[in-house]
């Protein structure tokens, strides 16, 4: 599998996100997660930790934009911090057809006893054939991701070697059907079975 550059994933994703302008009609949703606890870090030390995580939701006919944030900070002094965006848009081909996109960006940081910063994509266009309760769909994804760790404090990787920066990239067919056995205006209850097969 030919590797997909990283800059040219994360700018399609990021660009699908800037494609889709909200619409009057969209529904807006804004939230913020404040939780505490134990928690184990990149680096793997467990230690108390308070994370914060604000988001917003836009959802339209046609599909739906996200964009969130997360920082966390450790009890060791170590602390985290990241950003992801999400993309989900359907376009109907008549009465049973319809293409849809799923895309995903995201960045983050990580700095303590070691320091990295992780990057990643996704992109996934499918096609979906829908009769009564039951929908089979099929598609592709592509996906990528960066590791990038500070060369004097790399992250503990046990016997793999320890580059300044590793890059991993795949794609491959996706595959599924999804039953629908009930469906109101408070939501419903679907079974899906879905075959992924990313390489």
């Amino acid at each position: 599998m030919p590797r997909i550059p990283l800059a040219l994933a994360a700018s399609l994703a990021l660009g699908a996100l800037a494609a889709v302008p909200p619409k009057a009609d969209a529904q807006r949703i804004a939230q913020l997660a404040l939780t505490g606890g134990v928690a184990t870090d990149q680096a793997g030390a467990r230690s108390n930790a308070v994370t914060i995580a604000p988001s917003l939701f836009i959802s339209g006919a046609s599909g739906a934009v996200s964009i969130g944030a997360t920082a966390t900070g450790f009890a060791n002094d170590a602390w985290s911090a990241g950003i992801v965006g999400t993309l989900q848009s359907r376009t109907s081909l008549g009465r049973f057809l319809a293409l849809t996109l799923d895309a995903t960006a995201g960045a983050s940081r990580f700095n303590g006893t070691s320091c990295a910063t992780f990057l990643e994509g996704a992109l996934t266009p499918a096609l979906e054939a829908s009769v009564g309760r039951v929908t089979l769909f099929g598609g592709v994804r592509v996906a990528t991701g960066m590791t990038r760790q500070d060369a004097s404090r790399p992250l503990p990787l046990g016997q793999t070697p320890r580059t300044p920066e590793t890059t991993v990239s795949g794609g491959g067919p996706l595959y599924g059907a999804v039953l629908t056995l009930f469906d109101g205006p408070r939501g419903g209850v679907r079974l899906t079975a879905r075959e992924d097969r990313l390489r």
